[in-house]
């Protein structure tokens, strides 16, 4: 993963300047508000670039519509943000969550690496908090379904995504912390 901003960093990679001179001064303003948009959600460099000019261009189109300018723009900058975590968040739950299949599914390693990879996988399970654990244990480990688990541990299964995408997160970045990755699971 790139480099991410921080407060108080230099902008001078980011394109600020749209061609308009008006917009000059509202972006110089807003300058550090973004740098603080873009530094809270800790979006890499590369990414910020993107997003906060996908945002300005946005910004520029619909300039005559918008009574606050600058809550849209740092709204608007915010809202990129959150979908672009959600984006990564989702490429790790499909990641992990094939991993996991394919680990559950059958036998495809000799029977001492596959016992070696279900330990590793019960001592990350064993870190995670209880109703994470619950879940992927119901999930994978017995082949539920998401409203059978919802029922079982007493949530709505509206939830039943959000929940899974976070446990299949911890799992993942427990996983990542004992060195073992996607290719190890396969």
């Amino acid at each position: 993963m790139g480099e991410v901003l921080h407060r108080g960093e230099s902008m001078t990679r980011l394109q600020l300047q749209p061609a308009d001179r008006p917009f000059e001064p509202f972006l110089r303003h807003l300058h550090p508000r973004i740098l603080g948009v873009l530094s809270s959600f800790q979006i890499p460099r590369e990414d910020a670039e993107d997003l906060l000019q996908e945002t300005l261009v946005a910004l520029i189109f619909k300039w005559e519509s918008i009574r606050n300018p600058e809550s849209w723009l740092l709204s608007t900058l915010r809202n990129r943000c959150l979908i672009y975590l959600r984006q990564k968040d989702e490429a790790v739950y499909e990641t992990v969550d094939t991993a996991i299949l394919d680990v559950l599914a059958g036998p495809q390693s000799p029977p001492q690496v596959r016992a070696d990879l279900r330990h590793d996988l019960n001592v990350a399970l064993s870190k995670l908090p209880r109703r994470c654990r619950d879940l992927l244990r119901l999930r994978y480990g017995l082949g539920q379904k998401s409203s059978e688990i919802a029922e079982e541990l007493g949530y709505e299964s509206e939830g039943m995504r959000k929940l899974t995408t976070k446990s299949l997160v911890l799992l993942s970045r427990e996983l990542k912390a004992a060195g073992l990755g996607r290719e190890d699971f396969l």
